[in-house]
């Protein structure tokens, strides 16, 4: 019985109350839960470095977007460069046929207008002659 005595009566180690001390849910021990925290932690920060990268690029796109609206305001300013592009062939039509495209697509009522994209006949005011001479002009002009 002596012998049993001192079994049962045998100091528990600090360690040993610690871990009887807590629990670790799902974790059997604290090597397991501490092992986990870690990995937890990587984590967080990595996806923090992930989030600072886009928050950055984001801020750097802002920047870039904020830079070209200027420009774009100082050039429609800039009163010679729009001489210059009403006197080129290419960019002045380009510009009427989306203004004119961004009417009729507004408007329901619009007279349809003679483009390449739509291939509607032009609005025109019908020629009627007054004299002969003037139905003969016509006539050729039309054969």
């Amino acid at each position: 019985m002596e012998h049993e005595n001192t079994i049962q009566n045998t100091p528990v180690t600090a360690d040993e109350q610690l871990e009887k001390k807590f629990e670790y849910g799902k974790f059997k021990d604290a090597d397991a839960l501490y092992s986990a925290y870690q990995s937890l932690e990587a984590e967080f920060t990595r996806r923090n470095q992930e989030l600072k990268q886009a928050k950055e690029t984001a801020s750097e796109a802002a920047i870039k977007t904020t830079e070209l609206q200027n420009k774009l305001h100082s050039i429609l300013d800039d009163e010679e460069f729009i001489d210059k592009c009403v006197q080129n062939e290419q960019v002045y039509s380009r510009a009427v046929l989306a203004f004119l495209n961004s009417k009729s697509n507004t408007q329901t009522d619009a007279v349809p207008v003679l483009t390449a994209q739509m291939g509607q006949p032009a609005a025109a005011v019908i020629a009627k002659p007054k004299t002969l001479e003037e139905a003969k002009r016509l006539a050729k002009l039309i054969l």
